[in-house]
């Protein structure tokens, strides 16, 4: 077997070589009969390739389910050779622990890091584990590449009649170079019937990696079924040169038909990194679902999830869904975040907060784009529930490279608005009169926003207006006048003081109609009163100096007069 290892290892990455590498191994599989499950026996920490921490007295092998769960602790290091079948970490009632420093780790179908399975949490029992995996060092990870299919499972749990699962997991990986996973990457994914209570908690961290695939789904914080399921997960990649996922990414997403709540909480980073979604089939491609509810008849679930991206680029084959609800009863809900910072977004649609026909449940998304370029083929679709946050971070529009630019959609179709806007500055940026800011670029727009929220400019001097025009939704800065600026010279001062006094009473001269009833009054006073010492960035006044009262308004401005006669009799 080991020779058989050896000539796999030199024909790696030539033309052909995972047939080549398939070969030998399907020649064991048929020529010998699988050991089955062998035990990690020693109660602490021991070498892995130390025959005598197992039950088998040999250290484990491709024909083996190598099993790490009686509270022990397995370390590979650097020389040793995991290979096996199945590796299994944490499994029903049992704990355990698994390390490799520097070793390879080749696993032919399935790796479960704390699982609880159906059968076990079942008529009655409760069932609990914890599993965690730290991989360092590594040169490879593969997972069911061998046998065509096996899933990385983390924190998964399920229960059956009357049965109560709890799973606890984490993996790490720490400088890593190719992770390959045949079928599905899921992270405390969690199922029972209606008998039954599954709750999953797991982990997933990568830093440093040079490649990652998923051949399949990529699922973090996932519930189904009838029963009482909850799942809290994080899956978290930073500074991964390329990963992909061939099929859907499912973020805090719960289905099922439960009458008692089923209920995800998920959250996916991505940090200075390059992720391709949905892209394995180019007749179906696939999309990224985000805090998303699909039942059917009076299921009560509840969907959240958050996607954030900082200095990376994401690529979805299809659509991103942001909190989209499509069953269940009044009480579901769906809670959907994508959050970007200098990144760039690239699908065909984004829907956010859409509710289905006739469906009762409440769904709140947001999209909170900083500094980062969102560009959809074809649809920007926003529900009532939805909100938009852009920054605004500079004068020139994002495009994905980062830098003090302006958050920006690209719709190449339409977009549809709803919901609310919010326009924020960031990165101590403040814009000038004549600005003009391209917010959703798209050649159609259908509705418009319910609530629009811009940032407070009026005591600069300035304000906003917003446009719907033939090349998208924009927002410009314009002039303003200055409350309590009853003069126009862009201070208030006691100047206006002198125009309001002059005109109190009045329907007629209404310069100091501060508060627009039609009348000069004591509440146009109020308003001078309240803005005294402010103007604008041309004639910057020392806001926040007291408002003199009338009586020593008087005063002064008496003072003023007589100087001025004085200077005007000694010429």
């Amino acid at each position: 077997m080991a020779e058989n290892f050896a000539k796999m290892k030199s024909l790696r990455g030539r033309p052909g070589w995972r047939l080549a590498y398939a070969a030998p191994v399907l020649a064991l599989l048929f020529s010998s009969p699988a050991r089955g499950q062998v035990s990690w026996a020693n109660p602490g920490a021991g070498d892995w390739s130390n025959g005598l921490n197992w039950s088998s007295g040999v250290t484990p092998g491709t024909q083996d389910a190598a099993l790490v769960a009686n509270g022990g602790h397995a370390q590979a290091n650097a020389s040793a050779v995991v290979a096996v079948n199945r590796l299994e970490v944490g499994r029903n009632d049992g704990s355990g622990a698994f390390t490799s420093n520097g070793a390879a780790v080749e696993i032919d179908s399935a790796f479960d890091v704390g699982e609880v399975t159906g059968a076990a949490a079942t008529g009655g029992l409760s069932v609990s584990n914890s599993g965690t995996v730290v991989i360092q060092d590594s040169a490879l990870l593969e997972v069911g590449v061998n046998n065509g299919g096996g899933d990385f499972d983390i924190g998964q749990t399920g229960a059956t009649l009357g049965g109560t699962a709890l799973s606890m997991a984490s993996v790490s990986l720490v400088r890593h170079g190719l992770v390959d996973i045949a079928t599905n990457l899921e992270v405390a994914p969690a199922s029972a019937d209606a008998t039954s209570t599954s709750t999953a908690n797991g982990q997933f961290l990568v830093e440093a990696a040079e490649s990652i695939s998923i051949a399949a789904e990529l699922n973090v914080g996932t519930v189904n079924g009838s029963g009482r399921t909850s799942s809290t997960a994080l899956a978290s990649f930073q500074s991964v040169g390329s990963m992909v996922v061939g099929a859907a990414a499912n973020i805090g997403v719960a289905k099922g038909t439960s009458q008692l709540g089923n209920s995800a909480d998920a959250t996916l980073t991505i940090h200075s990194s390059s992720v391709q979604i949905g892209f394995a089939e180019p007749l179906a491609l696939e999309d990224l679902n985000i805090g998303d509810v699909s039942t059917v008849g009076s299921g009560v679930l509840h969907g959240k999830g958050l996607v954030q991206l900082n200095d990376s680029q994401l690529t979805v084959g299809n659509r991103i869904d942001v909190a989209r609800l499509t069953g269940g009863a009044a009480a579901s809900t769906t809670d959907g975040r994508l959050e970007a910072v200098g990144s760039l977004v690239i699908a065909d649609d984004l829907t956010v907060a859409e509710v289905g026909a006739g469906v009762l449940g409440t769904a709140t998304g947001v999209v909170d784009l900083s500094k980062s370029l969102v560009d959809l083929g074809s649809t920007l679709r926003l529900g009532e529930g939805s909100t938009l946050e852009i920054a605004l971070s500079g004068v020139s529009r994002a495009d994905g490279s980062g830098g003090l630019q302006y958050a920006a959609i690209d719709a190449g179709l339409l977009a549809d608005l709803a919901g609310s806007l919010r326009v924020t500055l960031a990165d101590g940026f403040l814009p000038s009169v004549g600005q003009s800011f391209l917010l959703i670029g798209t050649p159609t727009v259908t509705g418009d926003f319910s609530g629009v929220e811009l940032p407070d400019l009026i005591n600069l001097g300035m304000d906003w207006t917003t446009t719907i025009g033939p090349t998208g939704y924009s927002v410009s800065v314009v002039g303003a006048a200055l409350p309590g600026d009853y003069n126009g010279d862009g201070l208030v001062d006691g100047a206006d003081y002198s125009v309001w006094r002059d005109s109190n009473g009045s329907t007629l001269n209404l310069a100091a109609d501060g508060d627009g009833d039609l009348v000069v009054d004591a509440a146009d006073y109020q308003v001078w009163r309240s803005h005294y010492g402010r103007g604008s960035l041309t004639s910057p006044a020392a806001v926040g100096t007291a408002a003199p009262e009338p009586s020593a308004l008087a005063v002064v401005i008496a003072a003023a007069a007589l100087q001025c006669f004085v200077r005007r009799k000694e010429q």
